[in-house]
């Protein structure tokens, strides 16, 4: 990403150098898959990257028709809106598995204890 204020007279060769390099990551997520999990949720954000870097390309001066930009622009909020969503509710889910797995340790490890309290208060 430094390359792209590195190379502010031709943005569109940054732009695609950081692309080639997206593209490449990709790749080696997909063939690789260099870690035990994660690796979906890896591919997910280099492929939202990679599409970010499209919408790049339509930004720089290579298309002078405003309407144009402004119409890519927003499709690029709504990428980044739907990768932020997306890593939003896979850590929500895990944050559900999580507790609902510790209440299920807990209550099968003081089930006599929990029992006893609720006989306790609800008398049969």
């Amino acid at each position: 990403m430094l390359l792209v204020f590195a190379m502010d007279s031709m943005p569109i060769v940054a732009v695609m150098i950081n692309f080639f390099l997206t593209f490449m990551n990709v790749i080696y997520l997909l063939r690789v898959r260099p870690f035990k999990q994660g690796n979906k949720s890896l591919i997910f954000n280099e492929s939202c990257l990679l599409l970010a870097f499209y919408h790049l390309i339509l930004l720089t001066n290579y298309v002078d028709d405003i309407q144009v930009r402004n119409n890519v622009g927003w499709s690029l909020i709504a990428t980044v809106m739907l990768m932020i969503f997306v890593n939003l509710l896979v850590i929500v889910i895990k944050l559900v598995v999580i507790v609902f797995t510790s209440f299920k340790k807990y209550f099968n490890r003081n089930s006599n204890k929990v029992s006893k309290y609720f006989q306790d208060i609800i008398p049969i």
